[in-house]
């Protein structure tokens, strides 16, 4: 598969105890899509159309899982998009990127 560098960013917090110390763990999210999921998503979202465009996503601790359906795109024109893979990356101390490769369902391609 071809991931294009098309990405989202978002940037979680979460609680971690451990004993008397309290850290806080930084969690960033990173969509990356496929070629054809990179296509179908800048034909419902074109980059120059709108700058506050943004795509809603589930809290970190809800996330999809390989092969979960996702529905993006403006409201009334969400369309469906697999998760084709998800990775987590420890990027030191207490920081972590979890990372969704999004593509389309096959019927589509």
């Amino acid at each position: 598969m071809c991931y294009i560098a098309h990405r989202l960013f978002q940037r979680f917090n979460r609680g971690a105890h451990s004993g008397a110390n309290d850290s806080m763990s930084n969690i960033q999210l990173d969509i990356e899509w496929t070629d054809a999921a990179s296509r179908k998503i800048e034909k419902l979202m074109p980059r120059n159309a709108n700058k506050d465009a943004f795509l809603a996503l589930p809290p970190v601790e809800c996330l999809p899982m390989e092969g979960d359906v996702l529905f993006l795109g403006p409201a009334g024109k969400q369309q469906p998009f697999i998760v084709a893979e998800r990775q987590y990356h420890h990027d030191g101390e207490a920081d972590w990127t979890i990372i969704l490769i999004l593509d389309v369902p096959h019927e589509t391609h």
